[in-house]
């Protein structure tokens, strides 16, 4: 790995870290942490799915499964509990919101790609991955919202 390679991946890991702590309402990080746990558990486990059928491939094996740390268990996270510590009331700003989130990640993952070796996609696009976040979005807003409404916690 190249030091400027290693310098992105210490910035993917630092950089959301530090906004999620100076944003995050403290008083709510009870609340937002099952959508964080959730989010790196759907990022890791669509990153393995991904790996294993070569949809992309990362430069540097880090772990024995083909997960991206920085992506997985930081950034994600990161973005799902400020996503629904801010989530708009209304539905048009929620979809702004929602959309505007997964372009975002969509031009950074073709950035990553397309500027240094740390990722390949031999067989996805740049659109996959934007569905796939739009539905990852509205999945992790459904959750918290079923999960702070109270019914998670009922006894069956």
């Amino acid at each position: 790995m190249e030091l400027d390679d290693l310098v992105i991946e210490t910035a993917l890991l630092i950089i959301p870290l530090a906004v999620f702590f100076l944003l995050v309402d403290r008083k709510r990080i009870k609340e937002l942490y099952p959508t964080g746990l959730w989010a790196a558990s759907f990022a890791m486990f669509t990153d393995h799915i991904g790996g294993e059928l070569v949809l992309w491939q990362y430069s540097t094996r880090l772990l024995i499964s083909h997960i991206y740390p920085p992506m997985d268990i930081i950034i994600m996270p990161v973005q799902s509990m400020l996503l629904v510590q801010f989530l708009p009331p209304t539905g048009f700003k929620r979809l702004f919101l929602v959309v505007a989130l997964s372009g975002i990640n969509t031009i950074s993952e073709f950035l990553l790609m397309y500027y240094t070796p740390i990722v390949t996609y031999p067989k996805w696009s740049a659109v996959s991955s934007f569905i796939v976040y739009i539905v990852f979005y509205f999945l992790t807003i459904r959750l918290h919202q079923w999960y702070t409404s109270g019914k998670a916690l009922k006894k069956m």
